[in-house]
């Protein structure tokens, strides 16, 4: 049976199957995708190269080993989360994808879900890769997957709903950049103390902070604040989950129309 929008309705086990098979199935096409691979080896390869450097220079200039501990969880979600729910989701949308897979049962929240799930694991393994590629093998990888597992949580619902919106190129490149800046801000505030402050209200602000704490730096050493910090993930996981709703209904308007 068929709903407003236009998208099929199916019971929750066959929901539970069919989100099963999305998740594979985006996670196998992110990685053949040749833009998703190319932004993992652009990921690994700079850590590889250019984390050494900072971790060298750390002893002598402290805001140096500050900014790489941040990078690390920034650039992969950034880069590889950006990649997958953003230009993803956008040329799927343009090609007619979701059409296909309404037909076979898949609502657009489904779809949606499933991308963000993969996005999410994508994110996780990349994240630890780096890491290790970045020489931190005394770093809490456990807490550290489990920091970008949640803190990237609120960057990928953003960049989801930026997704759905764009159909065209340029629309895609507006929030590329938007959702580049956002993570640069706390990057900032490595060499500027009085960024911290402004990059505490950032979507990724507890991945920077929390991401550089345990990989074996400090929160303190972004000048930020741990319960702003939390406060700041749960403000902002909720703020991009109606966004991203938001976006959905509006993008099933236009399905139906």
């Amino acid at each position: 049976m068929t709903g407003e929008s236009g998208f099929a309705k199916e019971p929750t086990g066959a929901q539970a199957q069919l989100l099963h098979a999305l998740v594979m199935r985006d996670l196998g096409c992110a990685l053949r995708n040749r833009t998703v691979l190319m932004t993992i080896i652009t990921v690994l390869g700079f850590c590889a190269l250019m984390m050494p450097q900072f971790a060298g220079s750390a002893e002598e200039l402290p805001f140096m080993g500050a900014f790489g501990y941040a990078l690390v969880p920034l650039f992969s979600v950034l880069e590889v989360g950006g990649t997958i729910m953003l230009f993803a989701m956008a040329e799927e949308r343009a090609h007619g994808t979701y059409e296909v897979m309404a037909r076979a049962g898949a609502t657009l929240p489904l779809l949606v879900a499933s991308k963000l799930i993969a996005g999410i694991v994508l994110c996780v393994v990349i994240s630890l890769v780096a890491a290790l590629f970045s020489g931190m093998w005394n770093a809490n990888l456990l807490e550290f997957a489990a920091v970008v597992a949640v803190g990237s949580v609120p960057f990928l619902l953003l960049a989801a709903g930026c997704g759905l919106l764009s159909r065209q190129e340029m629309r895609v490149n507006a929030f590329s950049f938007a959702l580049v800046l956002l993570c640069i801000a706390p990057l900032l505030s490595a060499f500027v103390p009085a960024a911290g402050t402004v990059s505490m209200a950032c979507p990724v602000a507890f991945l920077a902070g929390f991401g550089a704490q345990a990989l074996g730096g400090s929160i303190e050493s972004l000048h930020m604040s741990l319960w702003p910090l939390v406060a700041n993930l749960v403000a902002w996981t909720v703020l991009s989950a109606l966004w991203l709703r938001w976006c959905i209904r509006r993008a099933q308007t236009q399905e139906s129309a």
